[in-house]
């Protein structure tokens, strides 16, 4: 019911301006089990940066990205860490490289949010201390990849203080 009264505003905006304005957040479309859009959805993607068309714009990306992937003989062992809401959407994404890239091993690892709490599912709200305390002695392979959502804006902070450094350091 919130996606379509949220579509219903963005529709009309759509008719009578040309884009929609109002979009709803990729969390609702995530807990009402419901694809997330295309990019075009989104038009300029104006409200990425409140988390709004983060999943279609990753998704695009993959796709541009996944065309220039030459597969190798050998395997790359790489990780994502991502919030519990994104888990599948991205576990899916990786799936789609795995169909080129055969040897790909990337476990996606779900971070549950024990500093906000349970309830908080979303990636840009994962600190660094809850990657340290829920990765310590994973298997991790050659490059932990995590959203730059959980960063400040400047990529030098986790909402606890912690920086990248850190965080690498811990997990070694």
């Amino acid at each position: 019911e919130v996606i379509a009264t949220i579509e219903e505003f963005g529709d009309r905006w759509l008719d009578a301006y040309g884009t929609r304005v109002v979009y709803p957040a990729d969390e609702f479309f995530l807990k009402a089990a419901l694809p997330v859009p295309p990019a075009p959805y989104y038009d300029e993607f104006s409200q990425l940066e409140n988390g709004i068309g983060l999943m279609a714009y990753l998704k695009g990306g993959v796709e541009r990205a996944y065309q220039d992937v030459v597969p190798s003989d050998r395997p790359l062992r790489i990780s994502v860490a991502t919030g519990v809401a994104a888990r599948d959407f991205i576990s899916g994404l990786i799936d789609e490289l795995k169909q080129k890239w055969h040897n790909l091993i990337c476990p996606v690892y779900p971070i549950v949010n024990d500093y906000f709490g349970h309830q908080i599912v979303v990636s840009g709200l994962v600190t660094g201390q809850d990657l340290v305390n829920q990765l310590k002695g994973k298997p991790l392979g050659d490059r932990l990849l995590l959203p730059s959502a959980m960063l400040d804006s400047e990529n030098q902070y986790f909402l606890d203080s912690m920086t990248p450094a850190e965080v690498e350091q811990q997990l070694q």
